[in-house]
């Protein structure tokens, strides 16, 4: 059961349907004729409940055959609601192993009355499993039962917007919130301004810093429009949001047990890594999800870039028993170090770029002042410009950044540049830098530093690699070879995101960007480019960010195919 803060259920308007009793048995007798006009109306006057389709409960990667109902869903509208003049809802969650058999089953509603009477009706539901692949899998699925009033009646041609699917406000607890507190959920009533397409465009009549996620969040409802003269006709529709606040460090007081591995492959040494004989060490974070697959792969720390590839390559093909909550098989985040090393060969690494302008630390201003120098654990390559790259441009760059005491790039700055472009690239990539901090005495301090960063095509390091060259030409030659997204036999499904990074140096405390790239045959991201931009800083640390998302390979009747894809990302400063 779920704490709430709703108002209780609005009462009928008041009676003032005229007739000839009124004058000589006064208020009761007008009533009562009022009530036998209501009870001879067709059943279009009459409250409806609406139990949406089972649905898949990630907005990704749903297995090839839903879980399917073997009995009639059915709700019963409860008594006590009759006179309800505002729709509500319960939204259902639930987790299904592989024979269908429930393992969880979670009710929300604004209401606790719903929360008993969908929690008591649908627990009696039985499923067949989900399916992937031919083979059945644990699922995790989502139903949304949704009531109307009877002043909402689907046939008449006067009503206001009617509720078809209603989702609730996940979000974060304050910073400040101590470890392990549990938050209440929390009913918010608010008005939604709804169009003549149904669709929500506004939401007032709500807290100030809850306007934009709860419009996000009703944006993910469905309406019928209201209606007038049977024509669809824009209007405002009081509805209730059940807030869910979730810890920031996933504590719940759940008893967990973390995932155990099944089969785990050992990484690969990069054929054109061999000849340096270097040492790689590769931190990689992922999820194992409730199928025990590795989902959402991202290097969060590694010294040579050359190594990310062949270390997230390794550990997607690992494959685990899911992790448990309670029991129940749940999402779990891990992290885990790859480490690459030729038996006799040399250890150590090299990070990707020159550190330029070496002064005595110690005639620095005071503040930037170090006796030990900050030292890089984690690097990446800059992308090289798409039109550059196109255009057979060489050139350089020069950035100077600040390291906080925390090791991480707190500021940005293009020195110089010999087109701008590859400052902004450079920058890009030293955003992602993470370093053992610089030390005075033993403490950990700020330092600012310079780097630099040549661009060329067959460069001392490898920023251009030959399949990016071969893609290149394709492009230029082939360009019909490169298929829409719509062309493909199915929707492309991310396994690999490394987080997108705010942009340093820039005043915008928010921002835009919308990039395209291409999709090779192994679902690698190749040739990402800015398309357009709030700001320059927010489409190249898009493209930085992007250029090593992967995706599952893209088919055309079940062959792998190149791909052109788009997409927009927001920026905010948290």
């Amino acid at each position: 059961m779920h704490a709430r803060t709703l108002a209780s259920v609005p009462t009928p308007n008041t009676c003032h349907t005229r007739s000839f009793l009124a004058g000589r048995y006064g208020p009761l007798a007008r009533c009562l004729a009022a009530l036998a006009l209501w009870l001879m109306l067709p059943d279009t006057r009459a409250q409806d409940v609406i139990v949406g389709p089972v649905a898949w409960a990630s907005l990704v990667d749903p297995p090839d055959v839903l879980p399917t109902t073997k009995d009639k869903l059915e709700i019963p509208f409860p008594a006590e609601l009759k006179a309800m003049t505002t729709p509500t809802y319960a939204i259902i969650e639930g987790i299904l192993d592989a024979k269908g058999k429930r393992l969880s089953w979670n009710v929300r509603s604004p209401l606790d009355l719903l929360e008993r009477t969908v929690g008591d009706a649908s627990r009696q539901w039985r499923f067949t499993p989900a399916q992937r692949e031919g083979k059945a899998v644990i699922s995790s699925i989502r139903l949304a039962v949704l009531f109307n009033p009877a002043n909402a009646a689907p046939a008449a041609p006067d009503r206001p917007a009617r509720l078809l699917d209603a989702a609730y406000l996940n979000r974060l607890a304050p910073k400040d919130t101590p470890k392990e507190t549990s938050i209440a959920d929390e009913v918010i009533m608010a008005d939604v301004t709804i169009n003549e397409a149904g669709q929500a465009t506004a939401i007032t009549q709500a807290p100030a810093e809850l306007t934009r996620p709860l419009l996000a969040t009703a944006r993910r409802w469905r309406f019928e429009p209201a209606r007038e003269n049977g024509q669809p006709v824009p209007s405002i529709l009081r509805v209730p949001f059940v807030v869910v606040t979730h810890s920031r460090d996933g504590s719940d007081g759940k008893k967990r047990t973390p995932p155990r591995v099944l089969t785990q492959s050992e990484p690969v040494y990069p054929l054109l890594m061999r000849a340096s004989g270097l040492r790689g060490e590769v931190n990689v974070a992922f999820e194992v999800d409730i199928e025990g697959r590795v989902r959402n792969c991202h290097v969060t720390r590694s010294l040579n870039p050359s190594f990310d590839d062949a270390a997230i390559e390794a550990v997607r093909r690992w494959r685990f028993e899911p992790g448990l909550a309670d029991g129940v098989p749940t999402t779990t985040r891990m992290q885990v170090p790859v480490i690459f090393q030729i038996e006799g060969e040399r250890e150590g690494g090299d990070g990707p770029l020159r550190i330029t302008r070496k002064v005595d630390p110690m005639s620095l201003p005071e503040g930037y002042r170090y006796d030990t120098a900050p030292r890089p654990v984690h690097t990446v390559l800059p992308v090289y410009p798409y039109a550059a790259l196109r255009d057979d441009e060489s050139g350089q760059a020069e950035v100077q950044i600040v390291i906080s005491p925390e090791g991480k790039v707190v500021f940005a700055q293009v020195v110089s540049a010999t087109k701008p472009e590859f400052g902004f690239a450079l920058k890009a990539s030293l955003e992602h830098f993470v370093f053992e901090p610089a030390l005075l005495a033993g403490t950990p301090t700020r330092a600012s530093l310079r780097f630099s960063q040549s661009f060329e095509r067959f460069g001392r390091q490898q920023i251009v690699n030959s399949e990016d060259m071969w893609m290149l030409r394709m492009e230029k030659k082939h360009p019909e070879q490169i298929l829409r997204l719509s062309e493909l036999d199915g929707p492309l499904k991310p396994i690999a995101r490394r987080p997108v990074e705010f942009p340093r140096g820039t005043e915008a405390r928010a921002g835009k960007a919308m990039i395209e790239f291409l999709i090779d045959q192994e679902g690698r991201v190749r040739l990402p480019r800015v398309v357009s931009a709030s700001e320059e800083p927010f489409g190249y640390a898009a493209v930085q960010s992007v250029s090593k998302w992967l995706f599952e390979v893209p088919l055309q009747a079940g062959r792998p195919v190149v791909v052109r894809a788009s997409l927009p990302l927001d920026f905010k400063l948290q």
